[in-house]
């Protein structure tokens, strides 16, 4: 903290609240009272920064606190402003400071399209939704006289994107991105959302898991996503002190090749892995063959959180439903600083081969 602030404090002593607080999740604007603008990054932005809510005054002069040269920049109607950084400053070490980057300038804000509104199943700008079969999305503009511009590949929309014209039906995993275009003003900030598709539709939990830790709804876990070593990534589906099972209904008898699970280890949060795991499979979700059980050590001191990874590969094996198992440990173990309270179980995954 000390050698950022020795680098940034005229961003942080006396400053004010400006006409902008945030873009995204990854910038903040500052002012101060001598009409200084800072705009800090919340992480490094790579050979050029981009930000929207400001049009720099025409001779102002914009630099990296904690770097002497002024950095040459413009203003368009489809990126707003782009700043670009020297190739010197591409190498970590020759940075001025970490963690956060601020560019002083000076300025006004800018008149900038407001976002369009991503509205699936009644909800509206969610991060992400997950769906077994096909997803209608629906695009709202957030003002009149103006147009939609979408990309279904991941990539940032542009002048030359698709229009948004009819509600978009969507039947595999996809990441939408729209933005909006006015005459006159700077085409808006991306709005965006993850549509996974679910590998099955049809799952039954014996225990319903923790609404703070979703991981997006039961099909969360059949959506091919999984969990970092963050517990709040919102990837994970959390149990509080019960057992986890799953039961996933194929639809039809199968050949089924590999079962494959994840569950995180972060002692810290009261999270512990299950102390044992198991695979059945039936044929008529009433008498279950167990085909892997795995046994896990309770941890007996603090460690590093990390993903666990379970797996079972099989041969000339058919059925129809597929049970997954994991026991929790109950309570946090005596020498935890949570002695006695209820131990975590976080599951992200449910593979079927």
């Amino acid at each position: 903290m000390g050698k950022w602030m020795e680098v940034n404090s005229e961003a942080i002593y006396g400053s004010m609240m400006w006409d902008h607080y945030k873009e995204g999740e990854k910038i903040r604007y500052i002012a101060n009272r001598n009409g200084d603008i800072y705009v800090a990054s919340l992480e490094w932005p790579g050979s050029s920064f981009q930000c929207k809510y400001i049009t720099p005054n025409k001779n102002s002069a914009i630099r990296l606190l904690g770097h002497n040269e002024n950095l040459s920049w413009k203003v368009d109607h489809e990126n707003g402003l782009t700043i670009q950084l020297p190739e010197s400053l591409q190498q970590e070490s020759n940075r001025p400071c970490m963690y956060a980057y601020v560019f002083k300038m000076q300025g006004v804000p800018a008149s900038v399209a407001t976002s369009p509104i991503i509205s699936v199943r009644d909800k509206q700008n969610v991060e992400t939704e997950i769906f077994s079969d096909e997803i209608e999305v629906e695009l709202i503009p957030g003002q009149e006289n103006t147009r939609i511009l979408y990309s279904l590949d991941g990539s940032e929309p542009n002048e030359s994107s698709q229009t948004y014209s009819e509600p978009i039906k969507i039947n595999k995993t996809t990441v939408l991105k729209a933005i909006t275009s006015k005459d006159g003003y700077i085409n808006s900030p991306t709005a965006k959302i993850h549509l996974n598709k679910a590998a099955f539709n049809n799952i039954n939990l014996s225990s319903m898991y923790n609404q703070k830790y979703s991981a997006g709804g039961t099909l969360g876990l059949l959506d091919g996503q999984h969990g970092s070593t963050k517990f709040t990534d919102g990837k994970w589906q959390g149990f509080e002190g019960v057992d986890f099972e799953a039961v996933i209904d194929m639809g039809q008898k199968k050949d089924i090749k590999i079962i494959k699970t994840g569950f995180l280890q972060d002692l810290g949060p009261w999270i512990f892995p299950p102390i044992l795991i198991e695979f059945a499979v039936s044929d008529d979700g009433k008498n279950y063959e167990t085909v892997a059980s795995f046994q896990q050590e309770t941890p007996k001191e603090q460690s590093s959180a990390k993903r666990l990874a379970y797996e079972k590969k099989l041969s000339d094996q058919r059925a129809r439903y597929v049970k997954v198992f994991a026991k929790n440990i109950g309570t946090c173990p005596p020498w935890h600083s949570g002695s006695g309270g209820k131990a975590w179980l976080f599951v992200d995954e449910i593979s079927i081969n």
